[in-house]
């Protein structure tokens, strides 16, 4: 019975060990509301905008002047090389999930500066 408790204790250890670890980069991406993208607009000289979304959703809109490239395209990932890892990127999608999972592809190819908009192009008053 001892040994069963100590067992316990330690896995429940361990889990809160690695629960907190910064799983898949996800923890370095700085999740940003509509607004603040609004006044980063204002204030950035060097912004990119992402749509990570499908053709289909982009077709009923988009921030400015963003560039599209569909998440789920074969060389997606080598269209992301012709983005300038300097500028300031900031990726949305339709909720969030998508331009997340490529932000954090993009500070694994060096990106500096990479935010996501929180709840993606839906968030969008």
């Amino acid at each position: 019975m001892k040994y069963n408790l100590q067992k316990s204790i330690i896995g429940l250890f361990l889990f809160g060990i690695f629960a907190c670890q910064n799983i898949g980069g996800a923890a370095e991406i700085k999740n940003i509301s509509y607004t603040e993208l609004k006044e980063m607009q204002s204030n950035t000289k060097d912004l990119v905008l992402l749509d990570v979304r499908t053709p289909e959703e982009i077709s009923g809109g988009a921030i400015g002047k963003s560039i599209a490239m569909d998440f789920y395209s074969e060389n997606f990932k080598d269209q992301l090389n012709t983005l300038d890892s300097n500028k300031t990127t900031v990726v949305y999608c339709a909720s969030g999930k998508r331009s997340m999972k490529t932000a954090v592809i993009l500070k694994e190819k060096g990106f500096n500066k990479v935010y996501n908009l929180k709840g993606g192009y839906s968030a969008i008053p």
